[in-house]
């Protein structure tokens, strides 16, 4: 059983006067939409006897499997210093070369986006040199592998080989061969494997059983894994500095403009978790989105689509000489298709207390009071 005084939420730091003025602006927006509830037992999701249900329903999940905790990749806010769903985070698309402002930095800074990188990595024992490019170059020093595709024959030599990282002497970086990561069309043919900053590389990482590093710091700033001349260097300070050493070794290959998608922090969420004032509830960070592996919450979805599927499969069973061809073919099977392919969700932090509650209705109590319908 779990422990029920250990709750993995933050405190909610919301004011009195601030929750007042939540529920006065709910409430209000529910009248005005028709909404016909039972307004004497209205309730803020923070009353303890909620929380309390909350913490109940949490255990009971996390007992019964669904809630379990897991080391993966997450969008970090540097700016806000919180994890984000997908959902929070916008992608930014650059058609080329773009100089952008980032949060946490000097007004008059710029940093360049939307070019690709090309450097090199010098083979372990001999004077051979393989090339890679990224888009953030900053990440090299948390490079575990570099991939190559196994049927590409310009590497077949080096199968089994390793590289030299040019800032972390003491770190040999093997070349795997991967099918699915390396197109041998594109580029060089030859893939920096970063497990622990990149989804992609992630699986790869997975696949390989590679070490994944993390270098970042909550901070942004860049951890002892970096190595000695980046640790406590800020990100894009880093990056900077990571193509000006590579020049100096000689290890710098091109930059050129590449078209891309940057991830932005564009989080609605209550300022009692993002640390914002009220008046920027609506407020973007604007910041950088970092993937980062992290421990975190996660709901295990998969036994809770298969439910859906079978009911869903009934209502077709059962409608099907009264429900309109088109519909049962496009638009029910389509949902069907949807939930065989559900993936593990992030608990949010920001929304975990409020879902919450409403799922402990079903398990420990009455329902959330202020949905009741008075009809």
């Amino acid at each position: 059983m779990s422990d029920r005084s250990f709750f993995p939420f933050r405190k909610p730091r919301l004011t009195n006067v601030r929750s007042h003025s939540y529920q006065s602006r709910i409430t209000n927006q529910l009248h005005r939409l028709g909404g016909s509830y039972d307004w004497d037992r209205v309730a803020f999701t923070m009353d303890p006897k909620l929380s309390k249900a909350v913490i109940e329903t949490f255990c009971r999940l996390h007992e019964d499997g669904i809630i379990y905790r897991a080391n993966r990749l997450v969008n970090w806010c540097i700016k806000l210093n919180t994890t984000l769903s997908n959902l929070e985070v916008e992608q930014k698309q650059l058609t080329g070369r773009t100089l952008l402002n980032i949060p946490g930095y000097d007004a008059k800074e710029r940093f360049e986006f939307g070019v690709i990188t090309s450097f090199a990595y010098p083979i372990e024992g001999s004077d051979e040199k393989i090339v890679v490019a990224t888009t953030r170059p900053e990440t090299m020093l948390g490079d575990t592998a570099v991939a190559v595709h196994p049927d590409d024959p310009r590497y077949t030599h080096l199968h089994g080989k390793f590289v030299v990282h040019p800032f972390v002497p003491n770190r040999r970086i093997p070349i795997v061969c991967d099918s699915i990561i390396v197109d041998m069309e594109f580029g060089t043919g030859a893939v920096k494997i970063t497990p622990a900053h990149d989804p992609n590389d992630y699986e790869v990482g997975v696949r390989h059983n590679l070490e994944f590093i993390n270098i970042l710091n909550d901070d942004g700033t860049l951890n002892a894994n970096a190595g000695v001349l980046f640790e406590g260097v800020k990100r894009f300070h880093a990056r900077n500095k990571v193509v000006q050493l590579l020049k100096e070794k000689g290890l710098f290959v091109e930059v050129k403009d590449n078209p891309m998608q940057i991830p932005i922090c564009r989080c609605l969420s209550c300022p009692s978790y993002c640390n914002l004032e009220l008046t920027t509830l609506t407020s973007k960070s604007g910041d950088v989105i970092e993937p980062v592996l992290k421990p975190q919450w996660w709901v295990n979805c998969k036994p809770l689509a298969e439910e859906a599927i079978k009911a869903i499969l009934l209502i077709l069973f059962l409608s099907l000489h009264l429900l309109n061809k088109y519909f049962l073919a496009h638009k029910s099977w389509r949902t069907a298709h949807n939930a065989q392919t559900i993936r593990e969700r992030l608990v949010s932090l920001a929304r975990r207390h409020s879902r919450l509650v409403y799922l402990s209705s079903a398990l420990v109590g009455p329902p959330m009071p202020s949905l009741l319908c008075s009809h």
